[in-house]
């Protein structure tokens, strides 16, 4: 378990002009959105600055998170993506004539999108794996 000085630690060790540079994207999005809409938080940019929100929180979740948790869970997380890649054919929403969407209630969700992570953290873990296992990364 993750103790509150590790933690903190984490948190002085992010890279906050990228966090900056990524919040002040969003906020140029969200005026475009809000400008768009002729001065109006609706449709557009209110939705906008939720999600981005949400997101926000998520991001700094996953960066605080321990390395060697990613890569323990790396399989499973990997399996969970491709079920839910599998269930787009059975329970798929179609949008824009292809059956690519999960209806979750508030959200529908792109499976293709999470089994990029899925894809890269398995293979980091198996790489990983292998390297740790021989004394060079490639055969000679």
């Amino acid at each position: 378990m993750t103790d509150l000085s590790d933690i903190g630690r984490k948190a002085l060790r992010i890279n906050w002009a990228v966090v900056l540079l990524i919040c002040a994207t969003a906020a140029v999005g969200v005026g475009m959105q809000y400008s768009a809409a002729d001065g109006a938080w609706d449709p557009w940019a209110r939705r906008h600055l939720t999600r981005f929100g949400v997101v926000l929180v998520v991001l700094f979740a996953v960066a605080l998170i321990d390395l060697r948790t990613w890569l323990r869970h790396a399989y499973t997380i990997y399996a969970l993506f491709l079920v839910a890649l599998a269930s787009v054919e059975f329970a798929g929403l179609v949008g824009m004539g292809a059956r690519r969407w999960i209806d979750l209630g508030p959200v529908t969700l792109q499976p293709s999108e999470l089994m990029k992570i899925g894809l890269v953290l398995a293979l980091d873990g198996t790489f990983t794996t292998y390297h740790s296992t021989r004394s060079g990364c490639c055969p000679t």
